[in-house]
């Protein structure tokens, strides 16, 4: 699930005075995105599933995306068999979800999962990012799209 769960928080603070006071409140700065399918995960991992788009991190200085490839292989790491994968701040709906068979290193098809995000609403300027569940049907090539603690779930096109 790496990159690391990172929270941050600036501010600009007058310092002029014999007194300067900030009350600090970090801020989550990036998405889990947790994946699962109709048979509770097993479909997906028959595939080495790959998140790529071209937001890398965030500015400490500002906390601003930083503009860079961002590759990772999704993988279940979390200890609870879930396979997820953390993305930082987007600022494009770029973000793909590459499907790859597994022996012979071929990329069978990708999701344009960035679109689908921001569709549903993602927020790149939001304080606090929200993490997502994709819950893949293959069976009917549709993914489920529903945001962390809310009731609505959108429905979109696997393939493009």
């Amino acid at each position: 699930m790496r990159p690391d769960a990172l929270y941050a928080y600036t501010d600009w603070v007058d310092c002029n005075e014999e007194e300067a006071r900030c009350v600090l409140q970090a801020h989550k700065q990036f998405s889990t995105l947790q994946f699962t399918d109709e048979a509770d995960g097993d479909l997906c991992r028959q595939y080495n599933m790959v998140i790529r788009g071209t937001t890398c991190g965030f500015d400490a200085a500002d906390l601003s995306a930083v503009e860079g490839e961002y590759l990772y292989t999704v993988q279940e790491d979390d200890g609870q068999g879930r396979i997820c994968v953390r993305i930082p701040r987007q600022v494009r709906s770029d973000l793909l979800l590459e499907f790859w068979e597994k022996d012979e290193h071929r990329l069978l098809f990708s999701c344009p999962v960035g679109i689908y995000l921001f569709a549903s609403g993602y927020d790149p300027e939001a304080v606090d990012l929200p993490d997502y569940t994709l819950r893949i049907d293959f069976r009917d090539a549709l993914l489920y799209l529903r945001i962390a603690d809310w009731q609505d779930e959108f429905i979109y096109s696997l393939y493009e």
